[in-house]
């Protein structure tokens, strides 16, 4: 490789590292991790959870298999000044025939939270609206996407009562269609993207990422252009190691359960072409 080419790849990369920090600090608010209490005063991380607003309504959105520990043990979510204890009924898909989660490809779950909980949430917290969603079943050809949440790896240990957290934005891109035909994924609800671990491009060289367990549940946006707001798209949900991809669900999805519990809000609701 050149001089001027090593170069002109380091600008570009530069200028992508620039473009993820900008528009990943303009939604970063949404995404917060979630905890498992072990025991009184013992917490650890779970996953990552975004969170939206319809209307007047405000929901929590994960994946399933975080809320499925919920039947079993108290979860809490972060908040301006607390853990917060959303103690709420959630919605979530059906488990498959196998009865596995990890078989369940959309592996989705939607929490609505009250005004006590969003209150307690704090001013730290963003809700976001329809105008930062995006339902749109297929991306622009030379869109770019970034994933946001809270690898359990990256996180600093608890101090007492104190829980410090770090999130950990990716830049990716889309797989081919062919690729969706191959892993047998529906394009129409779910989104895959590149991700190797190993050979991720931070703003000074090639690094090893940290490991993704604790990003389920976060959120993906696209980007079709550096002039563009960044729009949630999908929830993530799993990490394919060996293949090197991210699996998230789409956010219509996420739509779809909301409009069934919710009635009320199926006027609010956008609905992608095709649909």
């Amino acid at each position: 490789m050149t001089k001027s080419t090593h170069d002109c790849k380091q600008i570009l990369r530069d200028k992508l590292h620039d473009i993820i920090n900008d528009k990943s600090k303009q939604v970063q608010d949404a995404v917060r991790p979630i905890y498992l209490q072990n025991s009184p005063d013992q917490f650890e991380l779970l996953g990552s959870s975004v969170l939206i607003r319809i209307a007047s309504q405000s929901f929590l959105i994960t994946a399933a298999h975080v809320m499925d520990i919920a039947k079993e043990k108290p979860l809490f979510i972060t908040g301006t000044d607390s853990l917060i204890n959303p103690e709420a009924q959630f919605y979530s898909t059906r488990k498959p025939p196998s009865g596995d989660r990890k078989d369940d490809k959309l592996d989705l779950a939607v929490v609505p939270l009250d005004e006590d909980i969003v209150n307690k949430l704090g001013h730290s917290c963003l809700f976001l609206g329809l105008d930062g969603i995006d339902t749109a079943e297929r991306s622009e050809p030379h869109s770019y996407y970034i994933t946001i949440g809270y690898p359990g790896t990256k996180q600093p240990k608890q101090k007492g009562n104190q829980l410090d957290y770090i999130p950990m934005t990716l830049g990716t891109i889309e797989v081919s269609v062919g690729k969706y035909q191959h892993y047998g994924i529906n394009p129409n609800t779910n989104l895959l993207l590149r991700f190797n671990k190993k050979k991720v491009h931070s703003k000074l060289r090639l690094e090893t990422a940290p490991n993704p367990h604790g990003m389920s549940g976060g959120g993906v946006w696209r980007v079709d252009s550096p002039s563009d707001c960044a729009r949630l798209v999908a929830i993530q949900h799993e990490y394919l190691d060996r293949e090197h991809l991210i699996l998230a669900t789409k956010i219509g999805l996420c739509f779809d359960v909301i409009g069934y519990h919710f009635p009320n809000l199926r006027q609010y609701l956008p609905r992608p072409e095709g649909r």
